[in-house]
Order: C-alpha cells, then structure tokens, then sequence
C-alpha cells in the first residue's frame, strides 16, 4: 500500500526534487533521512520535498538561477542523491559535475551556490522550518568556488585588431539614417580619441542655445568644437570617467578634421547634432523607434554590438573577433607600427 501523496500523483506529476519516498512506501525506494525520529519529523521533511518545486519560483527570480536549480535537481535525481535538503558533499559533487561535465564556466558555478542557498532559505521559510540546514552557505562551498576561479577561469578570447583601411570601411559602410550616423560617430569616436567604451559612454553634450545645436557649454559639456590657428578645427572630448582618470582633473582626447585616413569627425559630428534631434544629456545616446525621430536619455551600453554591427556590413561572413577594445588597441598598434616611442604612446592613452 502506497500512502495517500503518492497515490494522488504520477511519476510524471512528481517534482524533480522528490526523491519518490514517503512514510509507508519506503521499500525499493532511496529514504529521505537515514535516522528519523518520528514520523512527524518525516512527514514534514516530505512536504518540504513536494513544496521544493513551487519554491524554484519564489527562490530564483531569474532564468539562470531557475535553470540552476532545475539543474541540480536533475543531477541529484540521477545519482540518487538526497536534493534538499541538501548535504554539504552533495553540493561540492554537483560543482565538480557542472565544472568537469557541463563544462561551465567558473562564475556559472558562484550563480549556482547562489541559486541554491537561495532555494533553501525559500522553503524553510514557506515550511516555517527556520531550523533546514543550508550547506551553500558554508565557508568549504564558498572556499571551493575561489578556488576553482582562481585555477581553472576560462580565458577570455583576445580581441583582434584591424587595419586602419578595414576602419574607413566599417566607418563608411554605415547607412544614412539615424542609427547608421550613430554607428559612424561612434565608431569613429572609439578609435581616433582611442576611448574605453566606458570613457565614450558617460560623455555628457551641453549646450547654451536650444536653437542652435552646437552651442556647446564651454564648462558643462565633454565635447567642444574649437579652432587651432595652426592646425585648423579640432574636436575636444573631456574624459572624466575612466579606468586611470583622476577626480577632478578630466583627461582631453583631441581629434582634428583632417586625418590621413580621410575621415572628418568634425565634419561627422557636427552633421550629426545638427540633423537628428539629440538632447541635452550622454553625447552617444542611442535612437530609438523605427525610424530614430527620438533618441534616449540614458548612456549607450551596447558598444560591442556596434563593433560586431559595423565589421559585418563592411566584411559579410568575416571571422574575426571583434568588440569595442578592437579599436583602442588597433589605433595604438598602428602608433606603434609609425615608429611612435611607447612613452608617447602611453601618454596619449
């Protein structure tokens, strides 16, 4: 005789948690505990087993930590192990069977534990059994994860440069629309004033006149439009934010009109401001709708896609790998490749 939860549900209907164990169907199946006091204490650890499923929901905000603890749940169920609650060796296992099995990367596995110590605290809490032992917290689980980062963390691919000739072609490649003009500037900006795409997205645009689009505020705005007696109109970007810029002392990038490359980003930018509608706020702002007739009021986060964007409409099938740091570290390679001292070079980035 099988008890009553058993009866009322199919191996089907049966939670990935549940380890197919009650109180009087126990032989020829895995028990829960291997000491149990009584049959209450049994029952409730049960109930907590047939509750662990509708705690993925309320545990595991995210499809990552969802997919995590499914994922766990399905391992343990393969193996025969008790899922939850979860033993601290029953943790450590299912980490090296993600890291040596799945082949997951080391931070995959800091979002498990997280998932995991998540999940537990759901259900002791919707089971008001404040007493569930929670192994993903302790220190050896913490301990394993540092060390596993430390020793076996993929390597990110590099990203390759290009040739400055393949840059005029991503540049010009652009269409002439909102969001092609904004690729273009973009794209221009990232390797002549040789920015980190967190230096170019926090550039801030001011201007003194409504109705005049560049009216730049001399002492608000990041970009400035001037004019060297010498050398003729210049862009000036103000860097406030980067990885070496010092609070308060902004570092200038200058970029003149004409370049050996024949690209004019005074030209570009100017054309830009003066023929879409860009607002007062992040220079680099994105264009949004169909046809870009507004454009956004928060910083630009997708420069990586731009990078892959442009190179696909210049090279259609190219292999490289491609993101924002590709410019940056192709502008100061083709320095280097002029016979620039790396003092100099190291000064200007």
């Amino acid at each position: 005789a099988s008890c009553p939860p058993c009866a009322s549900m199919t191996d089907k209907q049966l939670p990935l948690s549940l380890l197919r164990v009650c109180a009087t169907c126990r032989a020829g199946r895995l028990p829960l505990l291997d000491s149990l006091e009584n049959e209450d204490a049994f029952g409730r650890r049960f109930a907590l087993l047939c509750l662990a499923d509708a705690s993925i929901a309320l545990a595991a905000p995210s499809d990552n930590q969802r997919y995590a603890i499914r994922a766990y749940c399905r391992w343990a169920e393969t193996v025969a192990l008790q899922a939850l609650p979860a033993d601290l060796d029953v943790i450590l296992l299912f980490l090296q069977h993600r890291l040596h099995v799945d082949k997951v990367d080391t931070s995959t596995l800091e979002l498990d534990v997280n998932a995991l110590s998540a999940w537990h605290v759901s259900a002791a809490q919707a089971m008001r059994y404040p007493s569930l032992q929670n192994p993903a917290k302790l220190a050896a689980v913490r301990y394993e994860t540092r060390i596993f980062g430390k020793t076996l963390k993929k390597l990110a691919r590099p990203m390759m440069k290009w040739l400055m000739q393949e840059l005029v072609l991503m540049v010009r490649s652009c269409p002439d629309t909102a969001f092609g003009w904004h690729d273009r500037v973009c794209m221009t900006a990232l390797s002549l004033a040789i920015l980190r795409k967190g230096a170019a997205a926090a550039l801030r645009l001011v201007r003194t006149d409504a109705t005049d689009p560049l009216s730049f505020d001399l002492e608000k705005s990041d970009i400035i439009i001037a004019t060297h007696p010498t050398y003729g109109r210049y862009v000036r970007l103000s860097i406030h934010t980067d990885k070496n810029a010092v609070p308060g002392r902004p570092r200038y990038a200058y970029i003149p009109a004409h370049t050996r490359l024949g690209l004019n980003f005074v030209q570009d930018i100017s054309h830009y401001l003066t023929r879409f509608p860009v607002p007062d706020g992040f220079l680099f702002a994105a264009p949004r709708g169909k046809h870009g007739k507004t454009f956004r009021t928060t910083a630009y986060t997708s420069w990586d896609p731009l990078v892959h964007r442009c190179y696909g409409r210049a090279f259609p099938g190219g292999k490289k790998v491609v993101a924002s740091h590709s410019c940056r570290k192709s502008i100061i390679q083709a320095l280097y490749n002029t016979g620039l001292a790396e003092g100099v070079i190291g000064d200007i980035v």
